[in-house]
């Protein structure tokens, strides 16, 4: 079946019209016309596998990962960096305008200088072979099948490296099916920690110093417990003016480089000389602590209680002493809040805000509220909801935040009318 692809869409598929019914295209262009085979055919549209290339996009490449048709990591590999640019920002605009109905102007994406190599985390999984031989890899796209993988051009070469140590030790562990492993490695020392979830049973005495060598840090989470082996119980890192110490769970950006744009973006939005900021989904202070060095009190909302934890002492460890953290779902905590609040200042999970958060944040009435997002569809809805209370976007700036992949972060300027 030949089609011509129109657009792409949040995932980066290429989307095409057969019969005129919407069919989504992995690894397809803007503007290519394809040979195609549907693998899913629905009420309301088709999902198919492109065949042949007929006619070849100018920015279409080869993809330098071996794994990159199978692998459900990364999307835009067969694309040049300066189209993918393009099409997330069209992304953010078509979600803005087809969700929330608003009509505003979305900025050029900001790019990365190097969009190889930046993430300062992944995490592995493990299954056996039919063999009973522990594998390491990621997941196939859009399964739970194991795709065996042992380096991703993704992470830091220090990291493959560390990953290649702990694969040559599988045999010796034999992990349980659908076990993990998650390294991390700071930008600040580049010092790593290993953290292994889901172990069967624990390895022999005699291989406890191997695993240990591999990393700085050896974590082992077993029943949401977290058993320290060796080396420090926190990672240490930088964002902006303020040092962090992470623990094992807590979140902290993937991308220190772009997180660094993130923090100068929003601290050149807004004047935050002399107002009470509130900072909801606040995790371990990143943004937090940064914006206490220009307001006058912070308060900080996160639902993770080792993220709070984490986020207290790195603000007497900075010497910040105007923020206060407060472990408790946004939604009631905010609700909660009985004093003015100047910017309020949002970092939500992928599904977005609640809607009693919103509407607690405008009962708050702040002038501006600073929105990141990471999901350009659920940022949608809510600034839809945003709108109806008073609201409306002032600027919208995508960063690339995850290079090669269908993800993009968003930082938008929202302003009471």
């Amino acid at each position: 079946m030949r089609c011509s692809i129109e657009r792409i869409n949040h995932q980066g598929e290429g989307v095409a019209r057969v019969g005129g019914k919407v069919v989504f295209v992995p690894q397809a262009l803007p503007g290519e016309v394809v040979e195609i085979v549907i693998t899913d055919n629905r009420v309301r549209f088709a999902r198919a596998q492109l065949v042949q290339l007929l006619e070849a996009s100018p920015y279409r490449l080869t993809p330098l990962c071996p794994h990159y048709y199978e692998c459900g990591g990364c999307a835009y590999q067969h694309a040049k960096y300066e189209e993918e640019l393009v099409l997330k920002r069209q992304v953010v605009k078509d979600a803005i305008q087809r969700i929330a109905k608003i009509a505003t102007v979305v900025e050029p994406v900001l790019s990365m200088p190097e969009p190889w190599h930046y993430r300062n985390k992944v995490t592995w999984h493990m299954a056996a072979t039919g063999k009973q031989e522990p594998v390491l890899g990621f997941f196939r796209e859009a399964s739970r099948q194991l795709l065996p993988i042992s380096h991703c051009r993704l992470i830091s070469e220090k990291m493959n490296c560390l990953t290649a140590r702990v694969k040559a030790l599988l045999p010796l562990i034999q992990p349980a099916p659908g076990s993990e492993i998650t390294l991390r490695e700071s930008s600040l020392d580049h010092s790593t920690m290993l953290i292994w979830k889901g172990l069967q049973r624990w390895p022999a005495p005699e291989i406890w110093p191997e695993l240990s060598a591999i990393s700085d840090s050896l974590v082992v989470i077993e029943k949401n417990t977290c058993h320290y082996i060796s080396g420090p119980q926190r990672l240490l890192d930088k964002l902006g003016q303020v040092k962090f110490a992470l623990s094992p769970g807590a979140f902290f950006q993937v991308n220190h480089c772009q997180a660094e744009e993130m923090i100068r973006l929003i601290l050149s939005l807004v004047d935050f000389s002399g107002k009470t900021v509130l900072d909801a989904f606040c995790g371990v202070g990143s943004i937090a602590l940064n914006l206490a060095r220009q307001a006058e009190r912070v308060i900080g909302v996160e639902s993770y209680e080792p993220a709070i934890h984490d986020a207290r002492c790195n603000a007497i460890e900075a010497g910040i002493y105007n923020v206060e953290f407060i472990h408790d779902l946004c939604e009631r905590a905010v609700a909660r809040i009985d004093e003015p609040i100047d910017v309020i200042v949002l970092d939500p999970p992928r599904s977005g805000c609640k809607k009693e958060l919103i509407q607690a944040c405008s009962r708050l009435s702040p002038r501006e509220i600073v929105y990141v997002s990471c999901n350009p569809a659920t940022l949608a809805r809510d600034l839809a909801l945003f709108a109806q209370l008073g609201y409306r976007p002032l600027f919208i700036q995508p960063i690339d935040m995850f290079p090669r992949t269908y993800h993009v972060e968003t930082v938008t300027l929202i302003e009471r009318k």
